[in-house]
């Protein structure tokens, strides 16, 4: 498997096809909603990240981080998603990395910087993230 091999790029894009399968998505390479995801896959899935990572990846990660900068579970704010994006590397200079490139795959990556929540055929970064801290981080 991929986590176990620590290929964090090729784990990062095979848990977001893993998503899409579970939700029958794939066609459309985005999600509808992620209420389409079982929570328990979606726990699931967390655990393989946290074990593969020793603790620095993974969903819970990125739950305990968002509460740190004054995050609201189920609740999107854009000031503290962006508090929360310097934290995990994702906004670098004032900048959210919007090229799937542009990011960290590797140890040296801040705490909760995987997964990224980058979809193959998302053209509204924004708006998945949004969906992910209002809807996907509550059913952790």
């Amino acid at each position: 498997m991929l986590l176990a091999e620590k290929k964090w790029k090729e784990a990062d894009w095979e848990t977001m096809q893993i998503l899409l399968r579970i939700a029958e998505r794939t066609e459309q390479g985005w999600l509808l909603s992620i209420d389409e995801i079982p929570s328990e896959d979606i726990r699931k899935i967390d655990l393989l990240w946290l074990d593969a990572s020793k603790g620095k990846f993974g969903y819970s990660v990125q739950k305990n981080i968002w509460l740190n900068v004054q995050g609201e579970i189920g609740v999107f704010d854009a000031l503290v998603f962006y508090k929360f994006a310097k934290q995990v590397g994702w906004q670098v200079n004032d900048q959210l990395r919007m090229n799937y490139d542009d990011f960290d795959f590797s140890l040296n990556a801040p705490d909760g910087h995987l997964p990224t929540f980058r979809f193959p055929s998302d053209t509204d970064q924004l708006g998945t993230w949004l969906d992910a801290f209002k809807d996907f981080l509550p059913r952790l």
